[in-house]
This record gives C-alpha cells, sequence and structure tokens, in this order.
C-alpha cells in the first residue's frame, strides 16, 4: 500500500469521531419553579423548557433528558424537548440520566433501567 493511503486510512476514525461530536446536541436541564429548563452545553444559552409545571427533579446526558414529575411519574425528552413518552410505573424519588440509560430510584430504594431513546425496561439493579 501506498504511504499515503495509509495515513489517509489512519486519519478517517479520528475524523468520523469528530463528525460524530459535532452532530450531538449537547443539552442540560435544571428544574426551576417546578419547571425544567434546557440550556446549552457550551455556550450556556437557553433552549427552552420540557414539560409542564410540576417538575422535582431532573437529568441529561446531553442526549436524552429525564424528567422526574411531583406525581412519581418519569418523562422522556430529546435534547430538542420533543416528548418521547413515560418510563417507570409511579411512586419514582429519583433520576439520572448516563450513557443512554435512564435510572428511576423508586421509593422502596429499587432502581430501574430504562432505554433514554426508546424507553424499553433494561432491568433492575
Amino acid at each position: 500500500m501506498k504511504k499515503s493511503l495509509i495515513k489517509a486510512l489512519l486519519f478517517l476514525p479520528v475524523f468520523v469521531l469528530l463528525l460524530n461530536s459535532a452532530a450531538v446536541a449537547e443539552t442540560y436541564v435544571v428544574v426551576k419553579n417546578g419547571v425544567a429548563k434546557r440550556y446549552d452545553t457550551k455556550t450556556g444559552a437557553y433552549k427552552g423548557t420540557v414539560g409542564n409545571s410540576g417538575a422535582t427533579a431532573a437529568s441529561s446526558d446531553g442526549e436524552s433528558i429525564a424528567v422526574l414529575m411531583q406525581t412519581g411519574s418519569v418523562h422522556r425528552y430529546d435534547s430538542n424537548g420533543a416528548y418521547r413518552g413515560r418510563v417507570g410505573s409511579g411512586k419514582a424519588v429519583g433520576v439520572q440520566v448516563a450513557g443512554g440509560v435512564i435510572v428511576v430510584t423508586y421509593e422502596n430504594g429499587s432502581l430501574r433501567r430504562y432505554d433514554a431513546k426508546t424507553g424499553a425496561y433494561k432491568g433492575s439493579n
């Protein structure tokens, strides 16, 4: 193989990684006065709200957002604020999103994991 082809092949994974990281909408979420508000991770710019009032906690991994409501239900949103459905069975007291997985803590102390994009149950700890 020619040296230029080898260099191009070595550079390709880095280029794809850069393209993928640029396409990700990085968002963090904060609950203020019962409303979950989205902010841009890089600039801190306000990007709007997700859901209605009644939020008690929220978490984001940059791509997915999970909001714990006063009723104990957990709602899923994408980083653009589009509603994606609910996860769990109510009576939740905590929520965390990391690596595409939503971890819901229930009042009895149990933890359950759900896929952040599909809402599919992924097991309990």
